[in-house]
């Protein structure tokens, strides 16, 4: 959790939902402030901006 708190990083993704449980509890444990997706959920997020701009 240190390193991802020294990231900066808002979002974390993983394509492990195991390791989506063990991020989301290291955040809460932590009070650290961000969120863990699936890297598919990511990457429907960029799509639809990524079109629109075309």
């Amino acid at each position: 959790m240190r390193d991802i708190r020294e990231t900066g990083a808002e979002v974390i993704a993983t394509a492990n939902p195991g390791c989506m449980t063990q991020l989301e509890a290291g955040l809460r444990r932590h009070r650290m402030k961000g969120r863990v997706v699936h890297v598919v959920e990511l990457l429907d997020e960029a799509y639809p901006r990524a079109a629109a701009r075309v």
